[in-house]
């Protein structure tokens, strides 16, 4: 079997390019690194060493302009990045070296508006909401359709009191998103990117850090996580835009989502929300000690990886939304999984130990294709752009073991599940492949 694993690119032949914030974007991926001599700038690939090449130095010379928290709309590509001239501000590209400019200058000068935004902020494929200071009004929150210089102001920091303002962020990314949920105090408010379609829901409804200000729709309804004054954890909400329909769909505490039996475990639990695949919706749930990975489809919950890790470094679904790559960490070791959310097909992989973690994990899966590309840390190029293969698990044996209750351990697994596990191997030369 021909080694569908390669190295694309040695950008930085010289040392690390770290590339990062890998985007997908008319059928090409754009990302951040650094070749040793522009500084970390924007990049692009089409899976060929010919085809990856600088798109544009933003911030001229060797400073780094960073580019990050690319989003697609429309037919341009939105994202962040610093220049000596502007600060940190909104840029857009069409995918060309002229196409690539300054989208907006919310605070003017050199400071920069410093913006906050993300895929799971776009309404349809047309709107894109961020939050953004320009210096005068506080941290607010603008929407734009990617036409330079006009972004519209939705909600003034000035209008809050001072209570602070967070996003949602809106799950799946799909063009049927008509709204976005966002928190300001203890207030739930919704908009749909217009200053008329910005109204508040309800009161009352505690929102925690924004790793879990995340809401999906399913069913007509908008699924999200917050708490009630007298809640000590997280739970998972429901609502259809109006106070009577707001209400507990999962308490965290009710559902066992807190394990308060492991030592020094917390009872106030951190959950967001995985990949979509089918009618189901992945749940990672965080209380301090651990991350557990669950499964609902708005009726039912049940754990969907039996084993408790400390940290997931990335969960993405396959180009065609069959199934989900976990990459989670344990200690120093780095385990993959993949999973269409049955636990017939829930299959642990392989495990990278001593080190692989570092600079590892990063991935983004290309639409059409059948591979992602990622970063892995190996010993003969350090930190560098790769790509592997997802494997098909239709066509693998059905009678592999679960993973839960009892995850088996990998190499005893049946051989027709050995082709992630040798593909995997082959990334950081455990195994020859042929």
């Amino acid at each position: 079997e021909e080694d569908e694993t390669m190295l694309v690119k040695d950008i930085n032949p010289s040392g690390d390019s770290n590339p990062s914030e890998f985007v997908e974007f008319r059928n090409k991926v754009y990302f951040r690194a650094d070749d040793g001599e522009n500084g970390a700038e924007l990049w692009m690939t089409d899976g060929t060493a010919d085809g990856t090449m600088l798109l544009k130095d933003i911030n001229e010379g060797s400073a780094s302009s960073n580019p990050a928290d690319f989003v697609v709309l429309g037919n341009k590509l939105v994202f962040e990045a610093t220049t000596e001239e502007y600060g940190r501000e909104l840029w857009v590209t069409d995918g060309t070296e002229d196409g690539t400019e300054l989208l907006e200058d919310i605070q003017e000068g050199s400071n920069g508006s410093s913006p906050s935004l993300k895929a799971e902020y776009k309404i349809g494929d047309d709107i894109l909401l961020f939050t953004a200071n320009d210096g005068e009004q506080g941290n607010s929150l603008y929407s734009t359709d990617a036409t330079p210089g006009g972004a519209t102001l939705l909600k003034s920091s000035l209008d809050t009191d001072g209570a602070p303002l967070s996003m949602f962020v809106n799950r799946p990314l799909d063009d049927d998103v008509d709204e976005i949920l966002f928190a300001v105090g203890d207030e739930l408010w919704t908009t749909d990117g217009t200053t008329s379609g910005t109204k508040r829901i309800r009161e009352g409804v505690s929102i925690g850090s924004d790793s879990r200000m995340s809401s999906y729709k399913l069913d007509g309804k908008t699924l999200f996580f917050g708490r009630e004054a007298e809640q000590d954890a997280d739970s998972l909400w429901e609502t259809d835009g109006t106070a009577s329909g707001t209400k507990v769909l999962f308490s965290g505490l009710d559902t066992g989502i807190t394990d308060v039996s492991r030592k020094g475990a917390s009872t106030t639990v951190g959950i967001s929300f995985g990949p979509v695949i089918g009618d189901k919706i992945s749940l990672l749930t965080d209380n301090g000690v651990g991350v557990d990975v669950w499964v609902t489809d708005g009726d039912d919950i049940d754990r969907l990886i039996s084993k408790t890790y400390d940290f997931v470094l990335n969960v993405k679904p396959s180009a065609d939304d069959e199934q989900a790559v976990f990459v989670m960490m344990d200690g120093n070791d780095m385990q993959l999984y993949t999973s269409d959310y049955t636990e017939d097909n829930t299959i642990k992989g392989p495990t990278f130990t001593d080190g692989i973690s570092s600079g590892a994990g990063e991935l983004v899966t290309l639409e059409d294709e059948d591979f992602a590309i990622f970063t892995l840390n190996s010993a003969d190029y350090g930190v560098e752009l790769w790509k592997f293969t997802f494997p098909d698990l239709d066509a693998e044996s059905p009678t592999a073991s679960p993973v839960s209750p009892n995850p088996p351990d990998f190499d005893s697994a049946p051989s027709a599940r050995l082709g992630l596990a040798t593909l995997t191997a082959c990334i950081v030369g455990m195994l020859a492949c042929v």
